[in-house]
């Protein structure tokens, strides 16, 4: 048993992400969205900060998928998904995949 995370730095690939864990398999797992961690220091703090979606705030944002799957290859058919889709994760840095093996 594996537990996997995906970090999506993209969100435009959110909907690419999602259908190549589906084809892969993965029915279950959790999807999560935040706010880029180096943007935000990198950002002053307003006091209406958050209350407005804007192109900026959006460039900050990211996601996490999360979950488990019983075998490391359904991870390695989502991130070969990913490849033949086009996504060019190696050179743009659009996602990153952490797999642990869990008991």
């Amino acid at each position: 048993m594996y537990f996997y995370i995906i970090q999506l730095f993209d969100y435009k690939y959110k909907e690419d992400i999602i259908l190549a864990l589906t084809s892969a398999g993965v029915m279950r797992g959790t999807y999560i969205e935040g706010e880029n961690y180096d943007n935000l220091l990198n950002n002053e703090f307003h006091i209406f900060t958050g209350f407005f979606k804007t192109k900026e705030l959006k460039e900050r944002t990211s996601a996490l998928f999360f979950g488990i799957v019983e075998e490391k290859k359904t991870i390695d058919n989502v991130r070969k998904l990913l490849e033949d889709a086009g996504i060019e994760n190696e050179n743009d840095g659009i996602f990153s995949i952490i797999l642990l093996k869990s008991e």
